[in-house]
């Protein structure tokens, strides 16, 4: 028996948080390590949305964190708030079913504060689960949560020829850092109405662009007469790359505005990307895709794109 003593997340917490991940990964090891600094990240509240269990002897044991994405969509009654949600642990040394249950009280707790204050009060919470972490998910779905859909993790080896789309007339295709203020606004703009379940903010792209992804990052940016109507993220963690076998990079935040959809921009757009990026010595592209998404999926396999892995996605409204 562990008596867990329960704080918010505080900036000195960040190696103590990786080392959660990285020791979570290593039982788990479908998951993704989380560098300690995404939880500084604006959507995190100062620490008010991730809860930390501290064990008997004063070591952080794990974590529970939401990452809030409000509805921007004030026109439509029915627009949810979506509250990701995830729990971690240090599998060598917690209680598994002890800290996983303390935790998931304390972030339901939190979950229903944030709910409050939204200005729109449709709201659900959603986990994501991997195979390997079915205890977990067994936990969750036996609270009242049900399965509703899933992710692919997909990805791209460089070193295959990479076929090249013609650019659609009137658009021109540039490397944009966003470096102004009504640069950003712009890119959020465009980016929220491509995206309107699943809206991002300047707080929080302003905060990643302080990372070190973006420091070696960019967007390939697609405009029609000054206009931006397309954009392909690219980044990767060259840390991480020193120690690997192959350099990985991501190829996210696709999106193409409706206007300008089925003309072949986003496919320009992407293998753009992947010649960028096999012009930085990468040797694979990875990306996340919802598993609903057929176009989405059929066009990402025709650029080379295969599925490596899959998680479900369990929700409960509150």
């Amino acid at each position: 028996m562990n008596n867990y003593a329960i704080r918010n997340f505080m900036p000195e917490d960040v190696p103590s948080i990786y080392n959660v991940q990285v020791a979570y990964n290593r039982v788990f090891q479908e998951t993704s390590v989380i560098p300690g600094e995404a939880y500084l990240s604006p959507e995190y509240d100062n620490g008010n949305n991730v809860v930390c269990a501290i064990n008997n002897n004063g070591v952080l044991d794990g974590h529970g964190s939401i990452y809030p994405v409000f509805t921007a969509d004030n026109n439509n009654t029915s627009a949810e708030n979506v509250l990701w949600v995830e729990i971690k642990y240090n599998p060598l040394t917690a209680v598994s079913n002890e800290i996983r249950a303390i935790l998931f009280q304390h972030v339901m707790k939190r979950a229903s504060e944030i709910k409050k204050k939204a200005l729109h009060k449709n709201t659900k919470i959603c986990f994501t689960f991997f195979p390997s972490e079915k205890k977990s998910s067994e936990y969750v779905l036996d609270q009242g949560f049900i399965v509703s859909e899933g992710i692919y993790h997909m990805a791209r080896s460089l070193d295959q020829p990479i076929e090249t789309y013609p650019l659609p007339d009137h658009i021109e295709v540039i490397e944009w850092k966003m470096k102004e203020d009504k640069e950003i606004e712009e890119y959020i703009q465009a980016y929220n109405i491509s995206f309107s379940k699943k809206p991002w903010n300047t707080e929080g792209l302003r905060h990643f662009m302080l990372s070190d992804l973006w420091t070696v990052g960019t967007t390939l940016s697609a405009f029609n007469h000054g206009q931006l109507v397309g954009s392909i993220m690219l980044y990767w963690n060259e840390e991480k790359n020193k120690d690997a076998e192959g350099k990985s990079a991501f190829t996210e935040q696709i999106f193409v505005l409706p206007d300008w959809r089925r003309k072949g921009l986003a496919k320009h757009l992407i293998s753009r990307g992947l010649e960028y990026l096999a012009g930085k010595e990468m040797n694979e592209a990875h990306l996340e895709l919802r598993a609903n998404n057929e176009h989405a999926l059929h066009m990402y396999k025709t650029l080379g794109y295969k599925v490596t892995k899959s998680e479900i996605i369990v929700e409960r409204v509150i």
